[in-house]
């Protein structure tokens, strides 16, 4: 300026008396001129006097005789390597200035205030103090998600789709990922309140703008975006107003998302779950729901003590709401009006004995459980009276599981000692009263039913009968002469 440093008393140009640059010297020699960076160059001739790049004349306001103090901590923003007091280095902060002027610092949310002095340098409401602390161990620059974008500048932190705003509970109407409404002298979000302190959905020590599985439950947040738009916010599968990325229960049906996980069934699948697990109330949107189809609620069939995720309950064939219906009880078999009969009976009402008289309901009920036996005539089904069947005294053992595989153990459906009676017929039904098997002889010449169907009707010739259970009546001549019947169930597998 062609003013000797010696009569200048701002030798350097920053704005900044070299009286207030330096407290090293009093006016006497020797002395040794303050050097705030230890560059070498005393501050009063130094334009950035404390090395972090940006210019002593941008740092130290506007009235250099009383340098800005932006964190009041009595170091001035010049000879401040953290001017804010955030914990981040001003040299950090800025990618702006490189040390001369003129330049501009960075100002990365563009609210007027630069990042070296802005205490939200991305305006989502946390303050960069608090976004630089969160990682453990410390490091000097916490980057969350690895995505090279420190979390103080980052607007989701933790890549899980939501932006840092929201999860921290801020208001974000424009979805632009910065608090809405005016910013305030220190770069803070006027309805930030100071900032503001995030929640911990799931009390793990891992505030949410930062923990990709906001609520613990072992599914990721990001992979609770079941409509797949990239926003798991509007994803409610039990509309009970908790995103589903933050609801440990996300289809209500009483088990937890991390039981489900556990048990491998689906998390947004209110009717896939198991009944064992269910620890909590459920939603009211799957009380309403009737998961198996037979007519009954979810709320219903808990209430009565059926079971929500089977039609039949208690095996017998009928549905459970048609049962509510027939006022008959849906968890008891041998209660239930078998005209209703949809459903094939359940292997365990088959092996079951409802009259106690020694014989299986398989073996009294016959081949259409629509029309159950009833040989007396008195309106009592067979396999609900005691002792209504006739014993056979002629050593007849009929073995009811036919395996044609080829291994030589009940490849034939068996009925030991028939030889002693050749006069006599087997015929053989499905489930739906259609014969499948018939002949006169059983026993003889080969004439055994190995789970080829032999009808002459529905069936057709020489196909193999699926797996599953039939029914076969059994006709013969004793000794005696007198013609007997024997009836029950077989169940054929491969």
């Amino acid at each position: 300026d062609g003013t000797p440093d010696y009569l200048d008393a701002d030798s350097d140009g920053d704005g900044i008396p070299d009286a207030v640059e330096d407290n090293g010297c009093t006016g006497t020699a020797p002395c040794t001129p303050t050097d705030t960076d230890g560059d070498g160059i005393p501050n009063y001739l130094d334009v950035d006097s404390d090395g972090d790049g940006i210019p002593d004349t941008i740092e130290k306001g506007p009235n250099g005789a009383t340098p800005v103090d932006t964190d009041g901590d009595g170091i001035p923003n010049y000879l401040d390597a953290d001017s804010d007091g955030d914990g981040i280095p001003d040299a950090v902060e800025d990618s702006g200035c490189t040390g001369t002027a003129p330049c501009t610092p960075t100002d990365t949310d563009g609210d007027g205030t630069p990042n070296y002095l802005d205490l939200d340098s991305d305006n989502d409401g946390i303050l960069d103090s608090y976004e630089n602390s969160v990682c453990s161990p410390a490091v000097p620059l916490c980057d969350t998600d690895g995505d090279g974008i420190p979390n103080y500048l980052d607007l989701d932190s933790d890549n899980d789709g939501v932006m840092d705003v929201i999860e921290a509970g801020g208001t974000d109407a424009n979805n632009d990922g910065e608090v809405d409404g005016p910013i305030g002298s220190n770069g803070i979000p006027v309805n930030a309140n100071g900032g503001v302190t995030p929640n911990d959905t799931d009390s793990d020590g891992n505030v949410d703008p930062y923990d990709v599985d906001d609520d613990g439950d072992g599914i990721d947040t990001i992979d609770e975006d079941v409509n797949v738009d990239g926003d798991p916010r509007n994803d409610d599968t039990d509309g009970d107003g908790i995103p589903n990325y933050l609801d440990i229960d996300s289809d209500g049906d009483g088990v937890s998302d991390a039981q489900e996980f556990i048990d491998g069934t689906d998390s947004t699948d209110p009717c896939d779950f198991e009944l064992d697990s269910i620890t909590l109330p459920q939603a009211a949107s799957w009380n309403n729901l009737d998961c198996d189809n037979d007519g009954l609620t979810n709320a219903e069939e808990i209430t009565i003590g059926t079971n929500p995720l089977n039609a039949d309950t208690d095996g017998d064939g009928v549905l459970d709401g048609t049962e509510v219906d027939d006022n008959t009880d849906p968890t008891n078999p041998c209660e239930a009006n078998m005209a209703n009969v949809t459903l094939p009976l359940s292997q365990a009402f088959l092996e079951g004995d409802c009259d106690g008289d020694g014989l299986s309901n398989g073996e009294e009920i016959g081949p259409n459980p629509n029309e159950p036996f009833d040989p007396n005539g008195n309106g009592i089904p067979d396999y609900l009276e005691p002792n209504n069947h006739m014993p056979s005294d002629d050593d007849l053992e009929i073995f009811n599981l036919v395996t044609p595989n080829g291994d030589g153990d009940n490849d034939v459906f068996v009925i030991r000692n028939i030889e002693r009676y050749p006069e006599n017929s087997v015929e053989i039904y499905n489930r739906w009263g259609v014969q499948v098997f018939g002949v006169k002889g059983y026993g003889q010449n080969q004439n055994y039913f190995r789970g080829i169907s032999e009808g002459r009707a529905t069936v057709n010739q020489d196909s193999e009968l699926p797996v599953g259970t039939y029914w076969y009546i059994i006709k013969y001549k004793n000794a005696q002469g007198v013609w007997k019947q024997r009836v029950g169930y077989l169940y054929l597998n491969k």
